[in-house]
């Protein structure tokens, strides 16, 4: 949910990125890898997408079933990228004027 709401989202993918091996030590293994395919896809902007796969990634190798789950993820923030691109660049305009 934290990663879900712009105001806490940074905090939250800290405390992911702190805590992330010893949570998934005490996941099933498709519990890990639907946690991860949130994790994933919860960015809309490429610095944190790219922060996210390159995290995500490789643990995701080590669990059946996760590579594909991070993927998906991670083509979910790919997606709001793209939807969010015309948006933000006649915001800019905008803004500039």
């Amino acid at each position: 949910m934290q990663l879900g709401r712009r105001e806490t989202r940074e905090d939250a993918w800290r405390w992911v990125q702190a805590n992330l091996d010893a949570l998934l030590q005490r996941l099933r293994g498709d519990e890990a890898a639907g946690f991860m395919a949130g994790v994933a896809g919860a960015f809309c902007d490429q610095t944190h997408r790219a922060e996210a796969a390159a995290f995500l990634t490789p643990r995701a190798e080590a669990i059946s079933g996760a590579k594909s789950q991070v993927e998906n993820g991670l083509e979910m923030s790919s997606q709001c990228i793209r939807e969010q691109a015309p948006i933000a660049a006649a915001l800019e305009r905008f803004l500039a004027k």
